[in-house]
């Protein structure tokens, strides 16, 4: 039986020991090097920056080798929750069973005469296109690789607290080993702008603005969750109208959740029970979500939920000596505590799973007041089928391009082991090498009708987290330098020495 999109495995990436490394680096250093290629070359201008050496990040004499960390890294949040998988159809059909048509015909008149006919099943395919994401690394002067300036200066910098440690490397390299090793440091910079600047993509991405114009852009989103979990579902082949297969959003209008907490309490709780009850009614069950929401909001929802979920479909008035309906602050502050720890909100007597993460889009309203969108997203299907998940273009897949790599004898081209990523070597410019990084992304989701989402929650935090994107103009931190100047030397004849 051909293997199908619901039975493929997920695939994953192991660490790499010292030695491994070693050789990983000297792979890079000797691939980068490359020159039977014909494309573009490696860039000369607008290096990477050494860690060490002349103007280097730490090259400055009598450095501490802690480097403690302040900079924020995204939270692993949903992107780390989908399974991942792999493919290499283009365009993948997914079927979706939505009814039936209407029986036909009249009843019958007599004994003897033929009855109404049965109408027709219905379905409705839904196909999900791949994006395309690409970056080039800053290029390398590979003459500059290990420098220093003298005994002054050590190469056993040690970052205390790791904002890297989650990120994909196409050779594995610790956040030591970046702040000492001029390869490393450029790979980690790479990918970690990748992260940056594409993870967002997740909740934002549109395909159709990306592609509308040209078919072949060099640059394509997928479809993010804003754009999947909307109304307006059509069949990929007939273009027809798939109402069945709509997933449910519910506006909040712009309340805020301090001041309407019955009203939000009430919404989240009857929306994950109208999709609960749907797969009950589809037979999707047992099923699981995630509601995925901001950070700072989900603290917000702890703090009023305990006296609100106790309360808020109450009608019972306490009178003197009636004590219904009184929430005992010891069990809300309990009930506050655990949901904060535990990541879930209490629905229905259920321990619904929340993930926050910081990708979600955000806006500022003013006044401390944030505004955001809560997402619930259908895990798995009949226990254990994957609902919602990452599928990867792989290019490992039989008669494509790592064989053409290895029918060309291409050392130009390198695919990780995950194959997820390939590496293209440019060829170097004399001493200058440059590295580009592809990867084609996209979310499947296999039953969009038992999604939902509530727009337009609006939250005021005491203390709003910091971000890590440099888009948001009120939340993300930096600062500092990214290279320091080196001290001036004179030459033995007393011409001096530009550093």
């Amino acid at each position: 039986m051909a293997e199908t999109a619901l039975a493929r495995q997920p695939s994953g990436v192991g660490g790499m020991t010292a030695e491994q490394f070693i050789i990983g680096m000297a792979e890079f250093l000797a691939r980068s090097g490359a020159l039977n290629q014909t494309t573009k070359d490696a860039g000369t201008s607008g290096f990477a920056i050494n860690p060490h050496g002349k103007g280097g990040l730490f090259g400055v004499l009598g450095l501490s080798p802690d480097v403690v960390n302040a900079m924020v890294a995204p939270l692993a949040g949903l992107a780390a929750e989908l399974p991942v998988m792999m493919s290499n159809q283009t365009n993948e059909l997914f079927s979706i069973l939505t009814g039936q048509t209407a029986s036909s015909g009249s009843e019958p008149s007599a004994p003897c005469v033929g009855g109404k006919k049965p109408g027709n099943l219905k379905e409705c395919i839904q196909t999900w296109p791949f994006g395309r994401i690409t970056m080039d690394s800053n290029p390398m002067r590979i003459d500059q690789a290990g420098q220093i300036l003298n005994r002054g200066e050590f190469l056993d910098q040690r970052l205390i607290g790791n904002p890297f440690a989650d990120l994909p490397m196409p050779v594995q390299v610790s956040a030591d080993e970046a702040l000492r090793s001029y390869p490393a440091k450029l790979l980690l910079e790479l990918m970690n702008a990748i992260q940056l600047d594409y993870r967002p993509l997740i909740y934002t991405g549109n395909y159709v603005n990306t592609i509308a114009n040209a078919p072949d852009n060099g640059y394509v989103e997928y479809f993010g969750l804003n754009y999947i979990i909307n109304p307006g579902y059509r069949d990929a082949i007939a273009n027809v109208a798939c109402p069945a297969a709509d997933p449910t959003v519910a506006a909040f209008g712009g309340q805020n959740v301090a001041t309407a907490s019955s009203t939000i309490v009430n919404l989240m709780v009857e929306l994950y029970w109208f999709l609960s009850y749907l797969a009950e009614q589809t037979k999707q069950n047992p099923a699981t979500w995630a509601i995925v929401m901001k950070p700072s909001l989900f603290r917000e929802l702890t703090r009023i939920w305990p006296c609100t979920y106790y309360t808020y479909q109450c009608s019972v008035i306490p009178s003197s000596g009636d004590n219904r309906g009184i929430v005992d602050a010891r069990d809300a502050r309990d009930l506050r505590d655990a949901m904060y720890n535990g990541h879930y909100l209490l629905m229905d007597g259920k321990q619904v799973d929340v993930i926050l993460d910081d990708a979600i889009p955000e806006t500022y309203e003013g006044g401390g007041t944030y505004e955001s969108d809560i997402y619930y997203v259908v895990k798995t299907i009949k226990g254990t089928t994957k609902a919602t998940y990452w599928d990867y273009f792989n290019w490992k897949a039989p008669y494509g391009t790592a064989e053409a790599i290895k029918l060309l004898k291409s050392t130009n081209y390198e695919i990780t082991p995950d194959a997820r990523y390939i590496i293209h070597y440019m060829p170097p410019t004399y001493w200058c090498n440059q590295i580009s990084l592809l990867t084609r992304p996209r979310i499947v989701a296999r039953a969009p009708f038992l999604m939902g989402r509530i727009t337009d929650v609006r939250y005021t935090p005491q203390f709003h987290e910091r971000v890590p994107f440099q888009s948001d103009p009120y939340n993300y931190k930096d600062g500092g330098q990214t290279t320091y100047a080196a001290p001036t030397y004179y030459a033995p004849r007393g011409t001096t020495v530009v550093s």
